[in-house]
């Protein structure tokens, strides 16, 4: 998983959000990248272990941290792809709405 433009690629997925709501989501992700001390995004395909550095944190934390995840994702699956990962992020997060 390769992306050029953290920002533009976000802002092609979700062109009416805000300049800020794209911020956060762009601050996650690079936190995330940062627990996985790695450069590209393959981490986001190992979701138990993504699940397991995000359990302590607040619930609505990990909620906006897949709400990160996902925004990515789809902008990333242009080819349907990353399908089923949506699916168990988005099930994730759902969970935690649920709170």
């Amino acid at each position: 998983m390769k992306v050029k433009d953290l920002n533009a690629t976000i802002k092609e997925a979700r062109p009416n959000v805000k300049d800020s709501t794209i911020k956060m989501y762009e601050s996650n992700l690079k936190k995330l990248k940062k627990m996985f001390d790695t450069e590209d995004w393959g981490f986001l395909k190992k979701v138990e272990e993504v699940k397991d550095r995000l359990k302590e944190l607040h619930y609505t934390s990990q909620r906006n941290y897949y709400n990160s995840i996902i925004i990515l994702l789809m902008a990333l699956n242009h080819k349907k792809e990353y399908d089923s990962l949506l699916e168990k992020y988005n099930t994730l997060r759902d969970d935690l709405n649920k709170q």
